[in-house]
């Protein structure tokens, strides 16, 4: 079952195995693929980078570790790929791209979720 929510960052389609994101950077877009693992991380691919991260909420933002480039940093909620870059020290504006859409996916599951313990 698919089904398709609005975080206000465009559509976002949500599936039982994986989420789905949309990314976008000098006129390229392309599919990012969400899942979440068993340690409570997620594995993130899209337009050929795999990466794992793991997202918590902090003060002042949320922090993103990606342990297999070892690069961490806070970010805001709504992020960006510039905040990626400059906040967790990445290079690489393709992964930087994909992470944050990720990322602001995973931020607004985070904040349902917390919702709904309510």
């Amino acid at each position: 079952m698919i089904v398709t929510c609005d975080s206000g960052k465009g559509g976002i389609q949500l599936d039982r195995e994986c989420k789905v994101v949309d990314a976008e950077f000098g006129g390229m877009k392309w599919t990012v693929t969400i899942e979440r693992d068993r340690d409570g991380g997620y594995s993130i691919s899209g337009r050929g980078t795999g990466i794992k991260v793991y997202v918590s909420r902090v003060t002042g933002g949320y922090l993103v570790s990606i342990p297999g480039l070892r690069r961490c940093g806070t970010v805001p909620g709504g992020c960006t790929y510039l905040d990626i870059v400059k906040y967790c020290d990445l290079e690489n504006r393709v992964d930087a791209v994909t992470i944050a859409a990720a990322v602001r996916f995973i931020v607004w599951d985070l904040n349902k979720r917390e919702r709904e313990r309510k």
